[in-house]
Parts: structure tokens; C-alpha cells; sequence
């Protein structure tokens, strides 16, 4: 049971201090940027920290909980909220003080009590909408009361433990203090030394694997009084080992009367040995804390993880006191020598001094002691916490991973404390004869800081020039320069990350365009030996043909489909593309070709059904795929027009329950022979990536049977099924979606750009869905401009033409407060980059115009907001518009009027390279479209023709909002609104300026309308 304590009720233990406002703004450091960063992304407790305390005695839970609610009229920080913006980007700002939220948990055992708080660990705080540390009280079938606080790494910079709880202590005494309760911590600097945001790599890809677990799969049952390991929550969680010692053990190493650093020294010296010979090592690599003093500062409450120094223990069978002596030189340099950034080695641990903040809870007639507690997500896969008690027993707290074995901690606690005293464990070799090869870690994952940054940079270029298909591209040369667009973006950035542990920023893609720029942007997450080449995956498993459920993207259309077919639209979801060849194709090569491409994707051989209300999909067996036809030659459509063949295939209606989702069909052109061929697919099974990557391979089919041979695939992909399985097999991510909520919440829905009274607008008998589109042709020295705006502005083609159409619209009367439709590639797992499916999540943006005023803020604030979003884009459109106005909410349409999208270096225009004097060119010809399920939606096509790069917009549009005057109106206002942002390269331009313009071709437009 929780009890959400109402501590407005407690007005009267305020003891006369006055509510506090803080300013509204307030600077945000580098490290908050940092750790507000890396919470978003990940939405989960990574950034926080939790410690729990036992306290026993006279405990009065109504001086208790006035005490800790009252802390925020004390320190302003916990009354700062993160909050960003398109506009103005992340920001602090301050609320006015009001008292802290306790909670209250009713447990029967002390068990219970750390489990629960270790889940409240993992829950992520909303630092936009609450204070940065939490405070929960367990009291129930236990001796006394557990106080549980969980804290955010945000605040590091900012508090400390000493002052927190003599505060604490000084309002549940009733007592003052003479400090003057700021919250600050003076002389404390986060700059010096390094602080980890990220926990560490997985202990497989270090010197730590040998404490993995060998089978992992077992359980190994102990008598009581032991702690269960067994239980599948258990066994994912982080452990701690403790152990106290006489303070004589150190008496050998000349430490009768040590100090902290000298304590630190040798025991980090002994424990350099004691990991390196079960590492088969000769060397090793340390973190260790350049003060020890600074104790209070540490919020996860337990030991000291900033400002960190890395020392290398070049051998470790050298005298321990030879060592101890070097490690106690280098925490004594001056502080101008410790570097704040991570020099990539892999597979150090941590030897650092213990903290305590319960010596600072001084509660009348109470005992607090500190309960063991290991954090969820450790910095470390290894951590050894030292320190001196105040009985002058030397302690050693063992903090392993989530992924080591959960039977091993304790044994080698056990066997390094013997090491400590001099007695060699039985199952170790700790000395220099070990007939063994150590292995040298500097050499292999522990590189220098210059070898890491250059094969950084080598694995960059190598997944750019695959990436690009242009392998003489040089580490200086321009990403974009050379084909690069920001869906190959996206497939670079995940390919870095999951195949070589390089963490990239979208943003730093456009402001760091060149590997050897872009290398020095990146943030090293695994083992620091890169394989330059592509890496090969092997085959997988034979395809698994039961029913899988659908992805949360095609359940998002299917939800759409059935909307839309209840007024007649059924063929809203066809993608219906069609080319005409230049040169003679080979229709029966085409045909295999196809073939190759639907055995090697199941997702486009798949069929699509209801069981009990529920859709699913199942990949049609490659031996069943004869009794489906999907193809059509020529000489199968004579006498057909061309342009009716073409319309009568877009409007076909699936049935897909029944029949493969595609429709290849050539037809020939009986005036002057050209082929034609149209190729229909239903969105369900394909996307946008996933069209490029079926072309890329149609091309390489294509040759190969021309040439008499059968084409050779580097890799297998995985099925689009097994992603759809995954996807559905976890429960959709909270945080992510409450990302968008927070981000729509209360803003208007969907209404037409122009209002019902406007001058042009009409009466019209249309159907619901009946629309038409245009075409916004964009000369090509505009093309070439917004190009090079594009490269200026650090942004990308399609954020300054996206900009450019949200300013004509928001100038033809379009809210301030402008929600557009933008869609997003939904990948965010690499391991299906090469899949075909159906992976975009129809999503949406905000265009705040209250916070731009010139063309260059508004590019800024687009290419932001899409840029930050990407990391949510995981979340359909069908959950984020249930969530703000419940699942059955009925509204028609959309939460948005107008939809933007980019089709990026499209590949209907092209050739199959078959020879080097041998091509077949091909070109698309546009479709008909005389339905509409959007109000207005842009399609930015950047193409390539006859070796020029052109620019284009396809403007699609819905009868019943918009006449056929108001079409041309945002025509021409969007054509002008190219022009200017295209003379905007050198010098930015005012965007209310832009009103008188756009008035004019209004009035114009008016004029004409009229006089029809």
C-alpha cells in the first residue's frame, strides 16, 4: 500500500520560512545538458540513484515527514525544473517553492523494502514536471522505519549529502543551524577528473568475461539462511558485497597509521592483481577518485564515481609497494593534470573510497545506519569500495554488474581478502611463474586515446562509403556532398552504435559532415578495437511460418484502414508506383528478379487476416508461392492503354487474406513501344527505407539473370515478422509516449488552413476523401540554394523545405501552434536496417511560431525538433492521439491538417547498371490521385535526372477543405516562399516581413476569383 502523503496539511511545521520564488531562468551547465541528454533517450532509472536508511529508535513518522518536505524551502534545486523547447532548446527554470512529496509504504520485511525501492529506482523522473529527488518511508512488519531516497544525477554538480541531512536533522530536532541553507556547495568543481554518465560495456566484450555466468539458464538452490538467486527479477539485478576486517591486516604493507589515499593505493595495487591474473593479464586499468574527501558529493550514497582519474598498473607481479607507491603519485598530482573525458579503455574497474551520509543523520533519539543496497544500473561491470570505519576495520564492498554471475561475488571477495592477507587462494596462480600467457590489455582492448579517435574514424568512413556505395571516399569528404540524406543518416548512426559501440548525435551528422570531424563528436560505448569492414552476419535460422501478430506500426494502419473503408475508401493505404523504361528491359529477368527479392523478404510475402477480432500475418511458405500471381508480362496486358492499365492497378483493392500484397505488371506503350510497368504495393509490407533497399537489390537481381547467373547475397536479413514478435512481446515504452502527450497536450486538433468565410473558399458536393494534387515545380537555381541554405544552417534539404512550407502556411492564417505530420523511419533496432516491412510510424511535430522570428530560428527550431524526436519515433500515431482524448475519441481525421514527407534520392528514377557500357534508365511517372485521406500533405521529391539533381514538391490535397482557387493560392505562396528562403544563404531574413508579400498574392488571387 502507498500513501501519497498531502503535505499541504502541514503548513504549521514550517517553522516561519518563507515561500521562495526562484528566477525563471537559469543557466544550464555542460553536465546537465549531458545527463538531461542521456535520460530522454533512454526513459528509464539509468541517471538515478537510490540509498536506503535504517532507522531505529523513537522514530516520529509526523516530525519525519515535515522534516523531509520542508527541504525544498532549503534548497532551491529541488525546486528547478528541466524544460525544453524548440525554440530555445533545454532550459532551467525555477518554480516557487512548495513542500516535497513523501511517500509512504506499508511492507512486511525488509526484503520487500529494498525490492520496491529498487523499482522506484528504475522509474524515471520527469525533471520537467518534478523535483529531482524522491523520499519514501517504509514502516509496517519491520524494526523501525526505512528511509529510501532516490535522487537524479542531474544534481551532482549541486548537493551534497552533509548538508541535506544536517538540515533534515536540524527541522526534525527542531533546532537551528548557523549555516545559511543555500544548497550550494562551494569549491566543488565537476570538471575536474572524469564522471561516468554511462554504465560501462557489457562485461562479454571486456576482461571481465570470465565472471559471466557459464550457464546461465540453471538454478542453484541454497539451504537457509542463504538469499534466493533464483527468481528471474533477482536475476537481472546488480549485487554488492561486504566485508569488514581488522584494521591490523594492513600492518604488512607499512600502514600502521594510514591515511585514505595511502589505504586506496595499496588496495587498489592488490586488487590490479588479483583481476588481471584471472584475466590471464599482466596489466591493468583503474579508476580511482582524485579526492577522497569529497565524500559528500556522491548522491548514489555509497561511494565516490566523479571526478575519477584512470591509472594503469603496467605490471602487476612488481612489488606491491612499488605499485601502491606509483598509484599514490598519481593521486597526488595537481589537478590541472586530470583530464574530465574517458580515454576509452574497456574493462577497467573502479577502486574508490565508501561513502556514508548516514553520519550526518542526527536524529534525537534515533539510530541511522545505511542499509547495503546496490545500484540498479552500476558505472562499472567491476567495482571495489574501500574505506575505514569508525572502529578502524578496513571495509570492502563488492559491486558487480547485472550481467555477472550471481554465484561468483562472494567468492571472490573472499578469495581477494585472502590475497589481502597474504594467503594465495587455492583456485588463483598469483605469481609471476603462471605458465600461462598473459594477455596484454593495453594492446587490445585498452588502446591510447589517439588509436581509439583513429579507428573511431576508420570505422565512420567505412560505414559511410557502405552506406553511399562509394568506396573512394576519403575521411575529409562531405557525408552529403556525396548522396548522404537523412534516412541513410539514421541507417549510419544505428549501424555505428549496435556494430561498434560509436554513439553519434543526428545534429552532429549535419554540423560534422566528414568521418574525421564526426570522430571527434563520438562517444565510445564498446571495446575499442574496431573492425573497419563491413561485418558479415551469418545465416539465420529457418523462417518460422505460425502467426505473428502485427508491428505496432501496421496495427496503427490497420486501425486506419478500417476507419477509412467504413466511407468507401479502400484503396487510401495503395502504393502505386509506375516507370517507364528508356531502354529495352528483359521482362521475364525482371520477373526472377522480383522473385529473388520476395523469397529473401518474407514481409512481402505475407498475408494478412483476423482470428477472434485480432489481425495477424503469416509469411506464405516459398513452396506455396507458385499458387499466387503477382506478375504480369506484356504480353499478358495487350490491348490495354497504357494510362488505363496504370489507373485501373492504383485503385485496386487488396485482398490480403487471400493474395500477396503486391502487383508487379508491365504493360506496352502500342504508339512507340516503350514499357511501362506499374508496381503496386499495400503500405502494410513497405515503407519508404524499405523501398529504397528493395531497388538497391532489384538492381543486383536484375543483372545477375541477365548475365545467366544466380545472384550472391552478403547476408541474410531478418524477417519482418520476428521484428513485429519482438516489438509486441514488450509492452509499449511509457516514457516515449509520454513524450508526445507532454508535448501535445491541450493543443488544438485539425482544422482546414483557411477558415470557412475565407474569400476563395466555395461550396462543394464532393465524397468524403475525393482530392486531387499539384505540383510545385522549383527552379533549379532555387533548388541549388536551398541546397547550399541547407549546408549553412547545419540542417538538412529536407528541414529547410520543411520550414519554408510551415512559414507560407502559418502567413496564410495557419495556428501559431502548428502540429504537422511527419513521418519516421521507426527503426531504432539496426538489426533490422536491411528488412523490408513496414516500419514508419506516422508521427507529428510542432512548429512554434512564438518563438521564432527569422527564416534561420525557424530552420533551427524544425531541424531540432525532428532531430530530438527521433529517439521516440517508436510510438504510431494511433497511441499518442488515444492518449489525449481517450481510446474511443471518434474525431474524423487526423490531430493534424498537414502532412509533410521527403522522398530522399528517389530511386524511380535511375538506371539497372548492367555493364560498363550497358544500362537500362528508368523513370516514374506520377501518379493520379483522386483520393485524399489528409487535408493537405507535401511531398518533397529529390530526384536525380539525366545525372542532375532536381527538386520538386507533390502537393496532394482534400476537396471538401480546400478550393480549387485556395490550391493554386498555396501553390504560388509556397513557390515564393522557396525563392526567399533560398536568398536567406548569407543573411537571415524577418519572418513577419514576409506578411506584406504574401498579402499581395492573397489580394491578388482574391481579385482573379472574384472576377470569374
Amino acid at each position: 500500500m502507498t500513501l501519497n502523503l498531502d503535505v499541504s496539511k502541514l503548513e504549521a511545521h514550517r517553522d516561519g520560512i518563507p515561500q521562495q520564488t526562484i528566477e525563471p531562468s537559469l543557466s544550464v551547465s555542460e553536465f546537465e545538458q549531458r545527463v538531461w541528454l542521456y535520460h530522454q533517450q533512454h526513459g528509464d532509472g539509468r541517471s538515478q540513484y537510490a540509498s536506503a536508511y535504517h532507522l531505529t529508535g523513537e522514530v516520529n513518522m509526523g516530525k519525519l515527514v515535515a522534516a523531509l518536505s520542508q527541504l525544498s524551502q532549503d534548497f532551491p534545486i529541488f525546486n528547478q525544473r528541466y524544460l525544453f523547447s524548440d525554440a530555445l532548446g533545454l532550459t532551467k527554470q525555477g518554480v516557487e517553492a512548495s513542500l516535497l512529496r513523501v511517500d509512504i509504504e506499508n511492507v512486511v520485511s525488509l526484503e520487500q523494502t529494498m525490492q520496491h525501492l529498487m523499482a522506484l529506482q528504475n522509474q524515471p523522473i520527469a525533471l520537467d514536471d518534478d523535483a529531482p529527488i524522491r523520499f519514501v518511508l517504509y514502516s509496517g512488519d519491520i524494526d523501525g522505519v526505512v528511509l529510501g531516497v532516490v535522487t537524479h544525477q542531474i544534481l551532482s554538480e549541486r548537493m551534497d549529502w552533509q548538508s541535506v541531512f544536517q538540515r533534515l536533522s536540524a527541522r526534525y530536532n527542531q533546532s537551528s543551524l548557523k549555516r545559511d541553507w543555500e544548497g550550494a556547495s562551494p569549491g566543488r568543481s565537476a570538471h575536474i577528473g572524469y564522471t561516468p554518465l554511462t554504465p560501462q560495456s557489457e562485461i562479454g566484450n571486456t576482461c571481465f568475461a570470465w565472471l559471466q555466468s557459464a550457464q546461465p539458464d540453471i538454478v542453484i538452490e541454497q539451504s537457509w539462511p542463504a538469499t534466493p538467486t533464483h527468481s528471474p527479477e533477482r536475476s537481472l539485478l546488480a549485487r554488492k558485497y561486504r566485508v569488514s576486517l581488522q584494521g591490523s591486516v594492513l600492518d604488512d604493507y607499512g600502514l600502521s597509521q594510514p591515511n585514505k589515499k595511502e589505504v586506496l593505493s595499496v588496495i587498489a595495487a592488490l586488487f590490479a592483481r588479483f583481476l588481471a591474473v584471472n584475466a590471464h593479464a599482466q596489466q591493468f586499468d583503474l579508476y580511482l577518485p582524485y579526492d577522497v574527501e569529497r565524500r559528500a558529493f556522491e548522491l548514489n550514497g555509497a561511494m565516490i564515481e566523479t571526478g575519477l582519474i584512470a591509472v594503469k598498473v603496467t605490471n602487476v607481479f612488481a612489488p606491491i609497494e612499488r605499485n601502491s607507491s606509483e598509484i599514490l603519485a598519481q593521486l597526488n598530482l595537481s589537478r590541472e593534470h586530470y583530464s574530465a573525458s574517458y580515454h576509452g579503455q574497456q574493462g577497467a574497474a573502479l577502486v574508490t573510497w565508501l561513502v556514508d551520509p548516514s553520519v550526518h543523520l542526527q536524529l534525537d533519539q534515533v539510530n541511522a545506519e545505511k542499509r547495503l543496497f546496490a545500484a540498479a544500473h552500476p558505472k562499472f561491470a567491476v567495482t571495489l569500495g574501500v574505506g575505514l570505519n569508525c572502529q578502524g576495520a578496513l571495509v570492502l564492498e563488492l559491486t558487480l554488474a547485472a550481467d555477472a554471475s550471481p554465484h561468483i561475488g562472494a567468492f571472490m571477495l573472499e578469495q581477494f581478502v585472502a590475497l589481502i592477507g597474504g594467503k594465495a587462494a587455492s583456485s588463483l596462480h598469483l605469481h609471476e611463474s603462471d605458465n600461462r600467457e598473459p594477455a596484454n590489455i593495453s594492446n587490445t582492448t585498452m588502446q591510447t586515446h589517439e588509436q581509439t579517435q583513429a579507428a573511431v574514424e576508420a570505422a565512420i568512413l567505412a560505414e559511410f562509403r557502405t552506406a553511399l556505395a562509394n568506396q573512394t571516399m576519403a575521411a575529409d569528404d562531405d557525408f552529403f556532398d556525396f548522396g548522404g540524406h537523412s534516412l541513410i543518416a539514421t541507417r549510419v548512426i544505428g549501424r555505428l552504435l549496435s556494430d561498434h559501440g560509436i554513439e553519434i548525435h543526428i545534429n552532429d551528422m549535419f554540423s560534422f559532415p566528414s568521418a574525421k570531424q564526426l570522430a571527434q563528436q563520438a562517444r565510445v560505448h564498446q571495446p575499442s578495437h574496431f573492425d573497419a569492414k563491413a561485418a558479415v552476419p551469418s545465416q539465420r535460422n529457418p523462417i518460422a511460418l505460425d502467426k505473428a501478430p502485427l508491428s505496432l506500426a501496421q496495427n496503427s494502419l490497420w486501425k486506419a484502414m478500417s476507419k477509412y473503408a467504413s466511407v468507401g475508401l479502400n484503396n487510401i493505404f495503395n502504393l502505386p508506383f509506375a516507370l517507364k523504361f528508356l531502354d529495352r528491359v528483359d521482362e521475364a529477368a525482371f520477373g526472377r528478379a522480383f522473385h529473388a527479392i520476395l523469397l529473401r523478404h518474407t514481409g512481402l510475402r505475407t498475408r494478412f487476416s483476423t482470428e477472434d477480432n485480432q489481425p495477424y500475418q503469416q509469411v506464405i511458405p516459398v513452396e506455396k508461392l507458385a499458387e499466387y500471381q503477382w506478375f504480369w508480362t506484356s504480353q499478358q496486358s495487350e490491348g490495354l492503354p497504357v494510362n488505363d492499365l496504370l489507373a485501373q492497378e492504383a485503385e485496386y483493392a487488396f485482398d490480403l487474406d487471400n493474395e500477396l500484397p503486391l502487383r508487379l505488371r508491365f504493360v506496352t506503350d502500342d504508339a512507340d513501344g516503350a514499357q511501362y510497368l506499374s508496381l503496386l504495393f499495400h503500405h502494410i509490407v513497405l515503407d519508404e527505407w524499405s523501398l529504397n533497399t528493395m531497388m538497391d537489390e532489384l538492381a543486383l537481381a536484375y543483372r545477375c539473370y541477365v548475365q545467366g547467373r544466380e545472384p550472391q547475397w552478403p547476408m541474410q536479413p531478418r524477417p519482418f515478422h520476428e521484428f513485429a514478435r519482438k516489438q509486441r512481446a514488450s509492452d509499449v515504452n511509457q516514457a516515449h509516449l509520454s513524450y508526445w502527450l507532454n508535448k501535445f497536450e491541450g493543443l488544438p486538433w485539425a482544422e482546414p488552413i483557411f477558415p470557412a468565410h475565407h474569400p476563395l473558399s466555395v461550396e462543394q458536393q464532393v465524397e468524403c476523401g475525393e482530392g486531387g494534387w499539384v505540383e510545385i515545380k522549383i527552379p533549379q537555381r532555387v533548388s541549388r540554394q536551398l541546397y547550399v541554405l541547407a549546408k549553412a544552417r547545419s540542417a538538412s534539404l529536407f528541414n529547410v523545405v520543411y520550414a519554408a512550407i510551415a512559414a507560407s502556411l502559418r502567413l496564410l492564417g495557419a495556428p501559431e501552434k502548428l502540429i504537422v505530420g511527419t513521418p519516421a523511419a521507426g527503426r531504432l533496432d539496426a538489426d533490422y536496417f536491411d528488412t523490408v516491412g513496414y516500419f514508419t510510424t506516422l508521427g507529428v511535430q510542432l512548429v512554434d511560431f512564438a518563438g521564432v522570428k527569422s527564416i534561420w530560428q525557424l530552420i533551427e527550431q524544425v531541424k531540432n525538433s525532428i532531430n530530438e524526436s527521433m529517439s521516440y519515433t517508436d510510438i504510431p500515431i494511433d497511441l499518442i492521439e488515444e492518449g489525449l482524448k481517450g481510446v474511443d475519441h471518434g474525431t474524423e481525421g487526423h490531430m493534424f491538417e498537414v502532412f509533410i514527407q521527403l522522398h530522399a534520392k528517389n530511386k524511380f528514377h535511375g538506371a539497372f547498371e548492367l555493364s560498363e557500357n550497358e544500362r537500362v534508365r528508368f523513370q516514374q511517372v506520377d501518379p493520379d490521385k483522386s483520393e485524399s485521406g489528409l487535408g493537405l500533405q507535401f511531398e518533397v521529391m529529390e530526384e536525380s535526372i539525366d545525372g542532375e539533381q532536381t527538386l520538386r514538391v507533390m502537393m496532394s490535397y482534400m476537396n471538401k477543405n480546400y478550393s480549387p482557387a485556395q490550391v493554386t493560392l498555396l501553390s504560388d505562396v509556397n513557390r515564393r516562399l522557396f525563392e526567399v528562403f533560398a536568398g536567406c544563404v548569407a543573411q537571415d531574413h524577418d519572418l513577419d516581413q514576409l506578411q506584406e508579400q504574401v498579402a499581395a498574392l492573397e489580394a491578388t488571387a482574391c481579385l482573379a476569383h472574384k472576377g470569374a
